[in-house]
């Protein structure tokens, strides 16, 4: 995304537009964590810390392309199926087979973080809507070219 110029394409998997990318910063995670465990209401309850409202995985990429200051990004769909038998057919380690990325693009999950909503309530602990950290999210890419996704494999 951020090699290309002005006008970036970045294709997704058909049903890409319907699914939800739920993501949320890291800081939201521990703080949540840290208040609720020192609560007693938090006792026997399970928390999803979740975005109560995430982006589809179009709506990421387009966000993260207009935080990388993108004219316009472009999220032509492609046939999941087709794809991942070409590659396995080329390449059957090839890491969006390995990783599970094609299946996740497109994973019609969604995680009730009604317990997390209502418990945090006057901590002022809540998380973002993305488009307000994905800013931070490309200036941090681009400050650190070093840091690669071998965590994520």
């Amino acid at each position: 995304l951020l090699e290309q110029g002005d006008y970036a394409v970045v294709p997704a998997p058909r049903g890409a537009g319907d699914a939800e990318f739920n993501v949320v910063p890291r800081d939201y995670v521990v703080d949540a964590i840290s208040y609720l465990s020192g609560i007693d209401e938090s006792e026997g309850k399970v928390y999803h810390l979740a975005d109560p409202d995430p982006p589809s995985t179009v709506e990421l990429v387009k966000t993260l392309g207009e935080a990388a200051g993108k004219t316009k990004t472009f999220v032509p769909p492609y046939p999941k199926g087709v794809v991942r038998g070409l590659l396995e057919s080329l390449a059957p380690d090839h890491e969006l087979i390995e990783s599970g990325g094609f299946e996740f693009q497109t994973w019609s999950a969604s995680f009730d973080c009604s317990n997390a909503i209502e418990d945090l309530e006057g901590s002022g602990i809540e998380p973002p809507r993305f488009e307000e950290y994905a800013d931070s999210l490309v200036e941090f890419y681009r400050a650190h070219p070093e840091i690669d996704d071998a965590g994520m494999r």
